[in-house]
C-alpha cells in the first residue's frame, strides 16, 4: 500500500535525480515552469518512509490533462507500486482527455489503460559545425508577448520563455506575433522549440536562436509528421535520430 503525497518544492531534487538516472534528458527549465504553475499535480509516492516514486498529474484545463514525470525507482519495481501511482495520477483527471508519452516499448502498459497512439514524436540531434547557416532578413525580435499565446499550453509556455536561461526569438507582423521560438538547456545539449507556420520564418527563428553558441554544440528538436517546415530543417543540416516517443490519448474529444 502506497501512501502518495503532493511533491513540495524541497523535494523537486529528487525528482530530477530519479529522472537522471532514468537517463532522461531532464530540462530544469521546464519542470520547474509546471511545478510553479501546477505543483498540486506533482505527487511523490511512499512505502512506509521510504520514496519509491514520483508521477505528475497535469490539468491544464477542465478539459485537458498531462500525465508526466512517470518514475518507480529500479529496486521498487515489480510490486505494484506503478500501477498503483499511475491510477491515482488518473483519477485526479477524470474526466479530462489526457495525454502522456511512451516509448516504443512500453506502448502496451499504456495500451491496457485504454490509451490509444496517434503519432510518434521523434527527436533530432546535430552539432553545429559552422557559425553561419543562413542569411537572416527578418526582424527578430528577443521577447516574447506573452498575451499572443492563447493554446492549452499558454501557462507553461510564457513560464519558460520567462526563465533567465531560456532563449528567446519572435518575429512579429503587423505588431502581432507571427512566428516565435525558445531554446532551452536539454541534456548534453540545448532543445530548441518553435511554433511557425511560415517556412522562411521557422528557419529565420531557428537559427537565430542557435547562432550565438560554440561549434559542437548538440542541438536537439522535436518533430511530427505533422511538422512539415520542423522536417524542412533537419533535412536541411541532414540530422541524425535521437530518440522517438510515441504520444498517447486516452480519449479525442468531438
Amino acid at each position: 500500500m502506497l501512501t502518495i503525497k503532493q511533491l513540495n518544492k524541497e523535494q523537486l531534487p529528487l525528482l530530477l535525480n530519479a529522472l537522471e538516472l532514468e537517463s532522461w534528458h531532464v530540462e530544469t527549465a521546464d519542470i520547474n515552469c509546471l511545478y510553479a504553475n501546477f505543483s498540486k499535480g506533482f505527487l511523490i509516492a511512499y512505502s512506509d518512509d521510504t520514496v519509491v516514486g514520483f508521477i505528475s498529474a497535469i490539468k491544464y484545463s477542465e478539459n485537458f490533462g498531462l500525465i508526466s514525470n512517470f518514475v518507480v525507482l529500479k529496486e521498487f519495481r515489480t510490486r505494484g507500486f506503478g500501477r498503483e501511482l499511475f491510477n491515482h495520477a488518473m483519477s485526479l483527471l477524470d474526466g479530462c482527455q489526457i495525454a502522456l508519452e511512451s516509448s516504443i516499448e512500453d506502448e502496451y502498459i499504456y495500451v491496457k489503460k485504454g490509451f490509444k497512439s496517434y503519432y510518434d514524436s521523434i527527436y533530432y540531434c546535430f552539432h553545429i559545425d559552422k557559425k553561419s547557416y543562413f542569411a537572416n532578413n527578418f526582424n527578430i525580435k528577443n521577447f516574447l508577448d506573452e498575451k499572443e499565446i492563447s493554446d492549452k499550453y499558454s501557462i507553461y509556455l510564457n513560464c519558460v520563455a520567462s526563465h533567465k536561461d531560456t532563449i528567446v526569438k519572435a518575429i512579429y507582423n503587423d505588431e502581432k506575433l507571427s512566428s516565435y521560438g525558445l531554446c532551452t538547456q536539454h541534456g548534453d545539449g540545448y532543445k530548441v522549440v518553435i511554433s511557425s507556420k511560415d517556412n522562411d520564418e521557422t528557419l529565420a527563428i531557428f537559427f537565430s536562436l542557435i547562432e550565438k553558441f560554440e561549434l559542437s554544440t548538440k542541438i536537439y528538436i522535436e518533430v511530427t509528421k505533422l511538422d512539415a517546415n520542423l522536417i524542412n530543417i533537419v533535412n536541411l543540416l541532414k540530422m541524425k535520430e535521437h530518440s522517438k516517443k510515441r504520444k498517447m490519448y486516452n480519449k479525442i474529444l468531438q
